[in-house]
């Protein structure tokens, strides 16, 4: 039984209306972002592992991965993208095939 509310599931369905309406997040705030969980910056040469719960169609995963390819640790940081709809992981896996996506629920991560 999935965990996600079923007006949740019926809202997401269409994936890639969802990927056409929803706005993407810019460069600097996902900059920001990895800066304040300590990708980025002090210690950026250490192996890094960022899960990301939720990550619907990859929208702010393909970002992050821009960032990361801009600062050269698209080598050092692992991303594993979780995500509980069957139809957005599609997508996901589409927009970032090297990313690690996982069709798990933020309260049943697999890790």
């Amino acid at each position: 039984m999935s965990s996600v509310h079923s007006i949740a599931e019926k809202g997401f369905e269409n994936s890639s209306l969802y990927d056409r309406v929803r706005p993407t997040h810019s460069y600097e705030s996902v900059e920001l972002v990895l800066k304040k969980i300590g990708v980025l910056g002090e210690n950026s040469d250490r192996e890094k592992t960022v899960v990301e719960l939720g990550a619907g169609t990859g929208l702010f995963t393909s970002v992050m991965t821009e960032v990361l390819a801009k600062h050269n640790l698209d080598k050092k940081v692992r991303i594993i993208a979780l995500e509980p709809l069957a139809n957005m992981c599609e997508k996901l896996r589409d927009r970032c095939p090297g990313i690690e996506v996982k069709q798990n629920a933020a309260e049943n991560t697999g890790l």
